[in-house]
């Protein structure tokens, strides 16, 4: 599609066709739901917002407090956790509490990092380094996880 002049919607856009690409073609399904659902996005949901989640239905990103965190649309894991989070749904349903959600986080994980690896042409063999490039969630160095 056209580019926007809003560039976390280029971003959720890009993200979101990455997670798609990955789906379709590495695992022959077609989109969440795998009958063609649209992959809608929200962006700049409330003020300050420091997180990003699927709704059932669509995805939505906040764009962080600008301190700690970042816009949630500049990750593609991140984008690709979420929209995982919609695969698991349609597929499993699991119940989001316990181990059922424990397991849903983990391969939302998994997924999320699997897109960011294959857009960025890292999708041999899993390295530690590979795993960190891309753009920081994070706004400094000292609040980073990593």
């Amino acid at each position: 599609g056209p580019r926007s002049k809003d560039v976390a919607v280029n971003e959720a856009y890009y993200g979101a066709g990455a997670t798609y690409d990955l789906y379709f073609d590495i695992y022959e399904r077609n989109s969440i739901d795998n009958r063609g659902m649209s992959l809608v996005s929200y962006v700049h949901y409330d003020v300050k917002y420091d997180n990003a989640f699927w709704d059932g239905s669509e995805m939505v990103y906040g764009d962080g407090d600008g301190e700690i965190f970042a816009r949630f649309t500049k990750c593609i894991d991140v984008i690709g956790h979420e929209l995982t989070q919609g695969v698991t749904q349609y597929e499993a349903n699991l119940a989001y509490s316990n181990q059922p959600g424990a397991l849903n986080e983990s391969m939302s994980d998994v997924f999320g990092s699997l897109a960011k690896q294959r857009k960025l042409n890292r999708c041999g063999p899993f390295n530690a380094q590979n795993s960190r490039k891309g753009p920081p969630l994070y706004e400094s160095a000292r609040d980073s996880l990593r």
